[in-house]
């Protein structure tokens, strides 16, 4: 994990995971699921209205997905991690293609 290549660079990121599916996703059930990833990860869920804002300001596709072969549905959804400045100032859009070494390299720029 990239965080964890950055050593002492890495404590000044705030990593947040926003969920796409409040309805869902519980304050327990992101608290769960983002310890699975990093000790730092903060999850973050709200009010439908709140995950719609959030997904349109970020330009995040989420939909769900249920066919009759399906117990439960699950989420499609674009998968990106937004590098941000502490004034909220957008550094750059990692894809999920990009590698940790990737994120290091361009994180470095920036701290």
């Amino acid at each position: 994990m990239a965080l964890n290549e950055l050593g002492k660079t890495g404590e000044k990121i705030k990593p947040l995971f926003i969920t796409v599916d409040p309805e869902r996703d519980t304050v327990e059930t992101m608290k769960g699921y983002v310890s699975l990833f990093h000790p730092n990860l903060v999850g973050l869920t709200g009010t439908p209205k709140q995950i719609e804002t959030a997904k349109n300001a970020y330009k995040i596709y989420a939909a769900k997905v249920k066919d009759d072969t399906m117990q439960e549905y699950t989420m499609d959804h674009s998968s990106f991690i937004y590098f941000m400045g502490p004034d909220d100032t957008l550094y750059y859009i990692f894809k999920i293609d990009d590698t940790a070494e990737d994120m290091v390299k361009r994180i470095k720029k920036y701290l």
